[in-house]
């Protein structure tokens, strides 16, 4: 596991890593399809590695997002949403 699987992103950073809104990323933890870990205060945080297993069960089953393509300076993601359900 490299270290950018180990890092830790807000929920902010994890929905422009999957290239939705924060209301899609919502919607996508109300699915139960991402279960985030929280901070004392609540805030959200996602691991990359758990975003790249969205990535791959949505791929396999046909629903949610395109697995991005990242820019190896930034790590942002370059891809299309799809629109949800």
């Amino acid at each position: 596991m490299g270290s950018e699987d180990r890092r830790i992103l807000a929920a902010r950073e994890a929905a422009e890593y999957l290239g939705v809104s924060l209301a899609t990323l919502r919607k996508i933890e109300s699915r139960g399809e991402l279960v985030p870990s929280r901070t004392p205060g609540g805030h959200r945080r996602y691991s990359v590695a758990m975003l790249d297993e969205y990535f791959e069960r949505s791929r396999r089953d046909g629903s949610g997002v395109e697995a991005p393509e990242h820019d190896e300076t930034t790590h942002s993601s370059s891809i299309e949403s799809e629109a949800l359900r």
